[in-house]
């Protein structure tokens, strides 16, 4: 060890490492000792896939926590505070914001009273994340994305017709699998249900036993990518008994989910701290940072571009892509309405910049993007409507448009980003290569006016009515021109077969193939609400899997003592809160249950009153925000936007808000803590902060999880306090114990009365008459006589 230990170095290079130890073991001599650590003065060949060959990009954190610091070349980072402010303004209901660039926070921000720990369900977000595992698996040689799920045994769980022996990882991943209804990728319909689940079900047969050695596919996915990343625990609350929900549902703060999008943005390489124990340490160093590929980069190839590009051309690996359109691509699919349809270009951002966009329920993304070095995590529960999809259309099914919400993100956020560097001939995350000018300037053929100033300079500065107008011109062929399709005056082609057609034209198939006649029908937008992995909308979209259920063993019983009230967060969320009733009580079955639950749904104002006397840290639901523009073209149907936070139908379920404007529409808006409607790039908008009246609450027997971060058990002490005056009353409940002796009370207080007014002439000494004890066969006029003639 003495002669192998480097001279006042800590450590060295690996390949010198490598070289030192061979001489040392081959012949241990100082010559050869000296001429291998000459050698190592010269560092590493750099390997250009390892993120730390870019010295001017960090590569993340590691495992553990994030460094802030807004780096040199950033163009304008004071502007990003004035950014953020807008964005809080827009969207009401955001819980944080955090802006990374090369591998450090620049920026971090978060609402009243939230904290960077504050876990937040991610709903669709979390696909993204499981698209990684998946390549995770792949890294590790365990599947091929093109072979058939059935020639690893993986047995169907779900309905997928005859197709089932031609479904590959590559057609659920990318929602071409065709659902059992139509040739695998073929067809572009998206899925949060059992279809997609069978991704994990492959992870079990690649992994456990007798391929593996882990038991669960939850086990592998902690050990392979959770661990590494700092993220453990991310997938143990899934509650499938051990499988991973593909449908999305995860619990991530900001800060560790902005990890993922760093992960992604390396290209699947992530820094390592390793410690030596001695005498390792004291021959090469206590400490060392070094790089592990978690993907290989193929396989970052394939998940950023589209796979069945004719099909769908906006979406890669779980995960929507903004990108130049290339030759021939489908102009499949932007998804309003809850309906994911082809509409005229331009790309979902308006710009032919590449951004891989990770997007949840309720406006929750990861924005990241590659030209910039830099990614954008935006949490929160806003319902953002556009203008070809108003959110006032809710009353009658839930409408909301998350593409129009991700554009408005980078409209706002994106001149005070760094500026995209230009896209080489051999960029690894295009499909295409068209776009090679710098992409400030390529906001599209109809913008050629001077937007770079615009994009660069302060938000605060006004555009030009030019520019603006131009703008408005180019979101007409995106965020106008559904109008058609949503008012139903033109039919469309099924999902992923291009452009929308008039009714009775015929389309052609799509490439993979496969000469399979497609038919146009009718176009019935409720026939293809999709959703985000948060409930169940129709028979082709169906509720994440992780969606919690009850067990409720013994239910059949016809007296329950105790049990749980596991309450709801609007709209439609699968988290909330858990409360565990006193074990005293008692129901004579399960509606009484049920029926005491409503009293916590409809005291959720009371919950978050008593959390904050009582500094309980597990209050109740965060606030929901709406985000309108003031023209819609559904105002016939009940989608104006006037009076759009007092429309009655938010308070009633499922939604339960109680909302007060922020920014109106109406002209003559003299109400408290309202400001006039916003403007916004497609025309003027209106806000709502909207918080939680009531939520939907219900009875099992079981008791609360308590490491359940989903729905976090509330204190027992407030859990009393919520229930004071209800307790006796509770429905369902025998008389108690209390009741029975006061009855008692009353009968013979009673009866005494009625011996006190016969005895009244008789008994000028009631305490005698009270104290005299009268034989029990001897009548009571007997009593009464000879008490009488006793004179006392």
């Amino acid at each position: 060890l003495e002669m192998c230990r480097p001279p006042s170095r800590p450590s060295l290079p690996s390949a010198a490492l490598a070289a030192l130890l061979a001489a040392c073991l081959a012949a241990p001599g100082a010559a050869a000792v000296a001429d291998v650590l000459a050698a190592s003065a010269a560092p590493d060949p750099v390997d250009p896939a390892d993120p730390a060959a870019d010295l001017g990009l960090e590569p993340g954190p590691g495992a553990g926590d994030w460094l802030r610091e807004a780096p040199a070349a950033w163009p304008a980072p004071e502007h990003l505070e004035v950014s953020a402010r807008r964005l809080w303004t827009e969207f009401p209901g955001r819980r944080c914001l955090l802006v990374v660039h090369r591998g450090r926070v620049a920026y971090e921000r978060y609402a009243e009273g939230a904290t960077p720990a504050d876990r937040i369900e991610l709903d669709s977000i979390g696909k993204t994340i499981n698209a990684l595992l998946i390549g995770v698996l792949v890294t590790q040689g365990r599947i091929q994305l093109d072979t058939p799920l059935a020639h690893y045994d993986v047995a169907p769980h779900a309905d997928w017709g005859p197709y089932w022996p031609e479904v590959t990882a590559r057609h659920l991943l990318t929602h071409t699998s065709g659902l059992g209804k139509n040739p695998p990728g073929q067809v572009f319909i998206y899925d949060s249900g059992w279809h997609i689940q069978h991704l994990s079900w492959l992870i079990a047969k690649v992994t456990s036993p007798p391929a593996g050695r882990w038991a669960t596919p939850v086990d592998w996915a902690e050990e392979s990518f959770s661990e590494p990343l700092g993220l453990t625990g991310l997938f143990r609350h899934d509650g499938l008994d051990g499988q991973i929900s593909f449908g999305g549902g995860q619990m991530l703060s900001c800060r560790e989910l902005a990890k993922v999008g760093q992960l992604t943005l390396n290209l699947g390489w992530w820094p390592v701290f390793t410690s030596r124990e001695w005498p390792m340490s004291w021959v090469f160093g206590e400490d060392r940072t070094s790089f592990r590929e978690l993907i290989n980069e193929e396989y970052f190839h394939e998940m950023f571009r589209p796979s069945f590009p004719k099909v769908v051309s906006t979406y890669g690996f779980l995960t929507w892509l903004n990108r130049a359109p290339a030759p021939g691509d489908s102009e499949c699919c932007m998804c309003t309405c809850g309906v994911c349809l082809g509409v005229p270009p331009p790309p979902i951002l308006g710009v032919n910049e590449n951004a891989w966009i990770a997007s949840g329920y309720l406006s929750k993304y990861v924005i990241v993007l590659p030209q910039r070095e830099a990614f954008i995590v935006s949490l929160g529960m806003d319902l953002v409507g556009s203008r070809a999809c108003s959110a006032s259309m809710s009353w009658a099914a839930l409408t909301y448009d998350d593409t129009f919400g991700t554009f408005l993100h980078y409209r706002i956020l994106n001149a005070s980003l760094p500026v995209p560097m230009p896209t080489s001939t051999s960029n690894t995350t295009s499909a295409t290569t068209s776009t090679s000018t710098s992409l400030t300037t390529s906001l599209t053929t109809s913008l050629t006016t001077s937007l770079t100033t615009s994009l660069t300079t302060s938000m605060t500065t006004s555009m030009t009515s030019s520019t603006t107008s131009a703008i408005t011109t180019t979101l007409t062929a995106v965020y106008l021109a559904r109008s058609k399709i949503v008012s139903g005056v033109a039919g469309a082609r099924r999902l992923g077969n291009g452009v929308p057609d008039e009714i009775g034209t015929s389309p052609s198939a799509p490439s993979g193939g496969s000469t399979t006649a497609f038919t146009t029908a009718k176009f019935n937008p409720f026939d293809h609400i999709y959703n985000h992995g948060h409930e169940k909308n129709n028979e082709s979209t169906n509720t994440s899997a992780r969606r919690k259920t009850k067990n409720n063993a013994g239910m059949h019983e016809h007296v329950f003592r105790g049990g749980t009230c596991t309450c709801s967060c609007p709209i439609d969320e699968d988290f909330g809160r858990c409360f565990d009733l006193p074990a005293s009580l008692e129901f004579g079955g399960r509606d009484s249950g049920q029926e005491l639950c409503q009293h916590f749904a409809y005291n959720h104002q009371r919950l978050v009153s008593l959390a904050r006397q009582l500094n309980d840290s597990v209050g109740g639901c965060p606030n929901v925000g709406l985000v309108q523009p003031c023209v819609t073209n559904t105002w016939w149907m009940g989608g104006g936007t006037d009076g759009l936070c007092g429309a009655s139908f938010w308070s009633e379920p499922p939604f339960g808000l109680a909302c007060e404007p922020r920014a109106t529409c109406s002209m003559d808006a003299a109400l408290p803590n309202t400001t006039a409607a916003l403007q916004g790039p497609t025309g003027l908008m209106a806000t709502c902060t909207c918080s939680v009246a009531h939520w939907k609450c219900e009875y099992a027997v079981e008791p609360c999880d308590d490491g359940d971060p989903y729905y976090p058990k509330v204190s027992s002490k407030l859990v009393h306090e919520m229930l004071k005056g209800q307790l006796p009353a509770a429905p369902g409940r025998g008389p108690s114990l209390a009741l029975a002796l006061c009855i008692l009370l009353c009968v013979a207080a009673l009866g005494c009365a009625v011996r006190l007014r016969r005895c009244s002439r008789g008994c000028p000494d009631v305490r005698s008459w009270m104290l005299w004890r009268p034989t029990l066969r001897r009548s009571e006029d007997e009593a009464y006589r000879s008490l009488a003639g006793a004179g006392s």
